[in-house]
Formats: C-alpha cells, structure tokens, sequence
C-alpha cells in the first residue's frame, strides 16, 4: 500500500488539534509509549521522516482502530444477546405469572349456586331476575354480573327456569356447553342433564335467541324463538328442531314440583327419580337405542305413589327398598 505522505501528517495534526476520538487517540498514545505533550513536537515532520516508516505506522494504526472496533462490535452482540436473552426470560415470565393470574381470576370471579337432589330453590340475581333451579342444577354467576355490558351466567348441567328482568342496555347471555341463549326481558325454560344428548329450551314469554359454537365454527339455531315454542338441539352435533307445546307443563316443576318426562327412555326416567327422591336406580336389561319413549307428566306425590303411575304408564314392573330401586322393562 502506498501512503501519501499528506494524509499521514493530516492525521498527527488532528491528533495535535484534539480532533480524533477517544479510542484513536489511545491508540496512538498506546503505540509510542511516550507522554505526547513532552515529546511531541511536530511528528508529521520528525516522525514521519521516511515513507516506509510512514507505511508502516499508518498501517498499523488502521489495523489497531480496526481490531478496536471489531472488539467493540464482538463486546456489542455479546450484550445484545444477553440483552436479547434477558427480555425473552422477562416477557416468558411475565407471560407465565399472567397466564396464572387469569388463571386465579377466573376462578375468583365466578360464584356458583348448586341444589342437590331432591331440592329446588329459587334466587335472585343483582339485577332482579328470577331464577329457579330444579334438582342438581348447577350455575355460575360472574361477580361483575350488574356492571359489564352483558349479562353473563353459565348452566353448568341441570335445569333452570329464568324470568329475566328486562334491560335492552345489557343482553342477558347464559351459556351451557357450546350453546347460548341470548335475551333481553323474557321467561324460559332450559333443561340440560349429564345423561341427556340433547339441550332443551322452552319459551313461556318473550324472545330467545339461541347460538351454536363448536370450536371455529358458529351458528345461529334460532334467531327468534317465541312462545310456547321448544327447541331441542343436540349437545354434540347442534342439530336439532323447534316444535309447539304447551310449556306451562315444561316449567310446572318450580310451582307444584310435578314431573315432566318429555319423550324420555326407561333409564332417564330412572334418573330422573334418582335426581328427585334422592334413591340409587338401577334399570335392567342391555342398552338399546331403538328403546321406547313416554311423554306424561307425574304429579308431586311420594315414590310409591308415582311408581304405580309408571307401572300403568310403561308396563315395567320394580323392587323398591330403602337404599335401591331397580326398574326392570316389560319384556
């Protein structure tokens, strides 16, 4: 490399006129070992007497600023990838401790309202709608219920009858597995037990809306159901239908504690007296499911009483003791 002698005495002047950076500077200090205010006069013209000499110092003076650089910039990505690894810790932290906060708050903000077998309560939400809840029934109730935009409860398993206080500020929304009931001010019926494949609702005033939603997909099953109209929706597929009935027989559970078998088989009637009189049943014989359905309604009187009715019903006949009841289907 040839070095034009200007260039060399144009660098050792802007050394002298305290024009170079912090590390070029040191770097010239470094290499002469020597105090520059003492011994330093003019090195463009004493230093520099001989151009490869010349070479050699601006040679060697690139090569250090550029090995300092390059350790600079090795020091940066160091600190960079600490700092990369730092945040991603940080932010994996934080995201942790708030998947558990939501975690913790979804647990705290839900209050549940449950009845046992064989009992059926009435409750009153912070907004003044009625609820009435049949034999183990289970639902749940967010504690912000009165102060977000829509009114949210969900029917974990059970049935339940809503007079819902009107306000068509604030939607009221109950939801039960992959199915939502929407309203605004209206009565209904909802019935969904464990051993049910299908959710059943059933309008006694006013509007529902109800919506299916099965992963991605959703689906409106009815936009406007009135009354004195049911809708029967597979908790599986969200197949179903609406039919016209008489629903004063559906809800009567909650004012006279009657029974309304609506198209149930042999061994959900035998679940449903369990669920009513607090007694273990069993019904024998293998599962068919072409197996016959009856519709009737039995009124509130003790279980021998009601058992007869089913005798003349269904044609079954049973053993009854204290601890077990056992249906065993007409052959």
């Amino acid at each position: 490399m040839k070095v034009k002698k200007k260039s060399l005495q144009e660098y050792f002047r802007d050394y002298q006129l305290g024009r170079l950076n912090k590390d070029e500077k040191q770097i010239i200090d470094d290499w002469f070992s020597i105090d520059i205010k003492d011994e330093i006069k003019d090195p463009a013209n004493s230093i520099l007497g001989h151009a490869s000499s010349k070479e050699e110092v601006y040679n060697n003076i690139n090569f250090a600023i550029r090995q300092k650089s390059l350790k600079k910039n090795n020091y940066l990505v160091k600190w960079l990838s600490v700092a990369c690894l730092l945040t991603a810790f940080i932010t994996g932290a934080f995201l942790l401790n708030n998947s558990f906060q939501n975690i913790s708050e979804e647990k705290l903000s839900w209050k549940s309202y449950q009845t046992s077998a064989g009992e059926v309560k009435q409750i009153s939400l912070p907004d003044g709608t009625k609820v009435w809840m049949n034999a183990n029934t289970k639902i749940e109730l967010r504690l912000d219920f009165n102060a977000v935009s829509k009114r949210i409860l969900r029917l974990e398993f059970g049935e339940a009858f809503f007079q819902v206080k009107r306000d068509t500020s604030k939607p009221f929304s109950i939801t039960t597995g992959k199915i939502t009931t929407t309203v605004l001010g209206t009565s209904f019926n909802i019935r969904t037990y464990p051993e049910m494949d299908t959710y059943k609702i059933a309008v006694a005033s006013g509007k529902v809306k109800v919506d299916f939603k099965n992963g991605k997909e959703s689906r409106n099953l009815a936009e406007h159901l009135t009354k004195d109209q049911v809708l029967k929706v597979n908790v599986t597929s969200g197949s179903g239908g609406i039919s016209t009935t008489n629903v004063s027989l559906i809800g009567n559970w909650r004012l006279n504690r009657s029974i309304y078998l609506d198209e149930l088989t042999l061994p959900q009637i035998g679940q449903e007296l369990s669920r009513q009189f607090k007694i273990d049943v069993k019904v024998t014989g293998e599962p068919n499911p072409n197996e016959q359905r009856y519709t009737l309604t039995l009124r509130h009187q003790d279980l021998p009483t009601v058992l007869r009715q089913l005798v003349l019903q269904t044609g079954m006949n049973y053993q009854l003791n204290n601890k077990m009841l056992t249906i065993n289907p007409s052959r």
